[in-house]
């Protein structure tokens, strides 16, 4: 009986902790419309991974190992195959500094990292999104994405260009959502800029105005909408997001943003 009771006792704190962990923790995606992955490790290997749900497909996409592009954190130029090895040696995550390299320095949209080697397969990337650590992704995350990688049809596709990551039918049918514009210190760099503005392109967005920013200069960065399309640019920038009710996407950026992006 004892045994038993134990083991009830078990079962419902391991249920409890799962309904926990899936009800009270956030995720990055919905489940609908897109998402992207960008896979990678220490060794060099680099993938751009695309889910569509409505396509019902995962599109992958190789990335060039040697093309040269601006790290993040303002440490000069790299390899992409190098990008995961020189985040691990400055201490900022190797993942990390990958993804938020591709943002700065090549304007790609990317939601989030996961430690992946080798050909993408859909039972060993489900494998990887259960129980790999190495990943900023969350576990409501990683279940609805190893559920959707079992399911998906995967496509192999041609070495990416930024011109091939096109709006979503979700945000097409919503033009006004893609109008952004940006605020900035003097302090901002016109590379950093123009980061921003192809990865607004390459979300779907058209940047129409840009002016000074007064308000709170010395802050990192701010997005400000009533989107979909608002909250994802600031997830992928690491911005913080308020809602408010406007068509147009707006963008803070500030002093600490020169210093870290």
């Amino acid at each position: 009986m004892r045994k038993l009771l134990i083991f009830t006792l078990s079962i419902g704190l391991i249920f409890g902790v799962i309904f926990y962990l899936f009800f009270r923790q956030g995720a990055y995606w919905s489940g609908t419309g897109r998402f992207r992955i960008i896979l990678g490790d220490e060794n060099g290997s680099v993938t751009y991974l695309l889910m569509d749900q409505k396509r019902n497909e995962m599109d992958v996409y190789p990335l060039d190992p040697n093309l040269q592009i601006e790290a993040a954190h303002g440490l000069g130029s790299w390899k992409v195959k190098s990008l995961w090895k020189l985040g691990i040696q400055e201490n900022r995550g190797g993942g990390a500094m990958l993804s938020e390299s591709l943002i700065r320095g090549y304007g790609l949209p990317v939601e989030a990292y996961l430690n992946y080697s080798g050909p993408v397969e859909a039972f060993n990337l489900a494998r990887h999104l259960l129980f790999t650590r190495d990943s900023d992704l969350l576990f409501r995350d990683r279940l609805t994405l190893t559920w959707y990688a079992l399911h998906a049809h995967l496509t192999d596709e041609d070495a990416l260009s930024t011109a091939s990551i096109l709006l979503s039918a979700e945000e097409l049918n919503k033009v006004t959502d893609g109008i952004v514009t940006i605020a900035k210190t003097d302090s901002v760099k016109d590379s950093q800029v123009k980061a921003v503005s192809v990865l607004v392109a390459n979300l779907g967005g058209k940047v129409l105005d840009f002016s000074t920013l007064e308000d709170n200069p010395s802050q990192y960065c701010s997005v400000s909408g009533n989107s979909v399309f608002a909250q994802k640019l600031s997830q992928i920038l690491s911005c913080s997001f308020s809602k408010v009710e406007t068509d147009t996407t707006h963008i803070n950026l500030g002093e600490a943003f020169t210093k870290t992006f």
